[in-house]
């Protein structure tokens, strides 16, 4: 077994704020395996449904506070029971983009910020387009956090400053087990 694992209850890997300040179409890569469900919300762009029930596996940073009024964090939340895509701003935490699906092994999930939309791809197929950011969003790059911690596995977290192609996202989806990361030998 390879990859991250969290418990649910206090884990977490802080890369720290400003790690996106410079981009504002991104996309957010990663390989999951969660082992706990999320709460399931709304789509909307107001309102605070991410401070409460959420399984961040990339845990949203706080957009005012890292980036000036008027800039919001992405952050992504994923369980069990499907993926969500949340917006945080000043006293707000809205999902622009909920899917809800079974997630019972490895999946990987691929959030893209195109002209303040997300979109996402499961296993290298788009699912859904969210709702527009009312804001300018920015990546996140925490892994797990206090606004609700992740339970499962991550591997392979990538963050690039710009959208990905379809063709690419199916190609890191069709690596599997080989990815992007290569393996070390050990010998000796």
């Amino acid at each position: 077994n390879f990859g991250f694992s969290f418990d649910g209850s206090n884990d977490e890997i802080a890369v720290g704020d400003n790690f996106g300040s410079t981009f504002n179409n991104f996309s957010i890569v990663f390989w999951a395996r969660p082992t706990a469900a999320r709460t399931s919300t709304t789509e909307r762009t107001s309102g605070d449904d991410g401070f409460t029930g959420q399984r961040y596996a990339i845990h949203p940073t706080h957009g005012r506070t890292s980036y000036g009024t008027g800039h919001s964090g992405w952050g992504v939340s994923v369980g069990t029971n499907g993926v969500s895509v949340f917006e945080y701003g000043n006293t707000f935490l809205p999902a622009l983009l909920v899917f809800d699906t079974p997630l019972a092994s490895w999946t990987h999930i691929a959030v893209i910020c195109s002209n303040k939309v997300p979109l996402l791809y499961l296993d290298g197929v788009w699912k859904r387009t969210g709702l527009a950011s009312p804001l300018t969003p920015h990546p996140s790059a925490d892994l797990s956090g206090e606004l609700g911690y992740y339970a499962g596995t991550l591997d392979e977290v990538q963050l690039f400053n710009r959208p990905l192609t379809t063709a690419e996202i199916q190609a890191v989806a069709a690596a599997g087990a080989a990815g992007v990361c290569k393996q070390i030998q050990i010998s000796g």
